[in-house]
């Protein structure tokens, strides 16, 4: 399996390059990573060149593991994560548990253009969204309910509890803390399904004509994750 894709181009009129690595090499990543080139390309920023790489992705739902559509969390909802970094200015933003804005990236670029915050979550960052002129919308698709219909059928496995009863490996919940006096689990990792269709996402770096870098991601979290009121 590859795990990167990337594009190395020499300008023709100088000594400098360009450079996009990206996760996966998969269809979508692949059309993530031409489009951030080609927008670094036509004369775009390293950071809006990024943007719109890792929203190419979100787009394209990459894998489920990007954008709507993908990871419900236990409830249901579909939740999206996007964080950016900008070598040069030492620079950072993102918005995390964003809820019916479809544009994690750009709202994370937003954060970063627009106020003097660092990270921006859940409702807070949905509002943020929506002052900034993005559009809200369900990020629930057919595939999703597919997701939690499955998962609800197979006693809610895997999910993120331990140490409580009943028995989280054998049980929907709902929940209580366990005693002293109960076994306490472990969460066993081995059992957990870790690939690029469970456990990532898509990450980019662009590296411009100057060498400076800019690297970031966007992400529809950990399935069936716990819910963030």
């Amino acid at each position: 399996m590859k795990f990167f894709y990337f594009l190395l181009v020499f300008s023709e009129f100088s000594h400098c390059r360009r450079v996009v690595v990206t996760t996966w090499d998969g269809d979508g990543f692949r059309s993530a990573t031409l489009n951030a080139y080609n927008s670094l390309n036509s004369g775009n920023s390293r950071m809006g060149s990024l943007v719109e790489g890792l929203s190419t992705c979100e787009r394209l739902q990459c894998d489920t593991t990007v954008g709507y559509g993908g990871s419900p969390d236990e409830s249901g909802e579909t939740t999206l994560d996007a964080l950016l970094i900008d070598g040069p200015g030492h620079r950072m933003a993102a918005v995390a548990q964003l809820r019916r804005v479809r544009d994690a990236a750009r709202v994370a670029w937003a954060v970063m253009n627009h106020t003097q915050h660092t990270m921006i979550v859940g409702e807070q960052a949905t509002r943020f969204a929506l002052q900034m002129g993005f559009k809200e919308e369900n990020l629930t698709t057919p595939a999703s309910l597919l997701m939690m219909d499955v998962w609800r059928r197979n006693n809610c496995q895997p999910n993120f509890w331990k140490n409580v009863n009943p028995t989280p490996t054998k049980s929907c919940g709902p929940y209580q803390p366990a005693s002293a006096t109960d076994n306490l689990e472990k969460m066993v990792l081995s059992n957990r399904i870790i690939d690029r269709f469970h456990h990532d996402t898509i990450g980019m770096v662009v590296i411009d004509d100057s060498g400076e870098v800019s690297a970031g991601t966007s992400t529809n979290g950990a399935r069936y994750k716990h819910r963030n009121e």
